[in-house]
């Protein structure tokens, strides 16, 4: 299901800048650029599923958005490295300052392009507007999920309040998308208040 297109054998990264900020509606994250590997202008790449083979079976044209939020488009071809790295070659770039320079760059693909997601399996962007269910009670919407070193925190707008909360706690239950809901433990907000 992967996008397919010709390779560059050019020295130079072919980036094609696009109109816009940040991600639009349509288009998924699926990771960020955290460093640089070698000499040959290769990439550290975090995926946010490594389980997943997005990004890993073939090469894919990707959006990168930098910090700034500028965007670009070009191919991204990802392959297993040693321990739980992952490593990207993207069309063109051979230049490891220009790699590095890319560090913190959002990795994102168009939805039309990814393939549906298993059973039981979601895509974290389609978590961001859910409602929140306390007790079977609407109590507010997910706003974010952030992707930290120590793992993925959602980010909860309730009521007046913002908590976030680790993606693997046990006090997120179901997540049910045909719904547009997130079950929440209340005894979570429990804790929160003893703080």
């Amino acid at each position: 299901m992967a996008p397919t297109g010709k390779s560059s054998s050019s020295t130079e990264a072919r980036f094609r800048t696009l109109s816009g900020r940040g991600l639009s509606e349509d288009e998924v994250e699926l990771g960020r650029i955290v460093g640089v590997f070698g000499v040959r202008g290769e990439v550290r790449v975090h995926l946010h599923n490594r389980e997943g083979s997005v990004l890993l079976d073939d090469p894919w044209d990707v959006i990168l958005v930098s910090p700034d939020g500028s965007r670009r488009t070009t191919r991204l071809s990802c392959r297993s490295g040693a321990g739980k790295r992952i490593l990207g070659r993207l069309d063109g770039l051979s230049d490891r300052e220009v790699a590095a320079g890319l560090k913190g760059t959002l990795i994102a693909v168009a939805r039309a392009d990814l393939p549906p997601p298993d059973s039981g399996e979601f895509y974290v962007a389609d978590l961001q507007g859910l409602t929140v269910l306390v007790d079977d009670e609407a109590r507010g919407s997910v706003v974010d999920v952030h992707h930290t070193a120590a793992g993925d925190l959602i980010e909860l707008s309730l009521g007046t309040e913002v908590h976030f909360v680790p993606f693997a706690d046990p006090a997120i239950g179901k997540i049910d998308l045909d719904r547009g809901t997130l079950t929440l433990d209340p005894r979570i907000l429990a804790e929160d208040d003893e703080d």
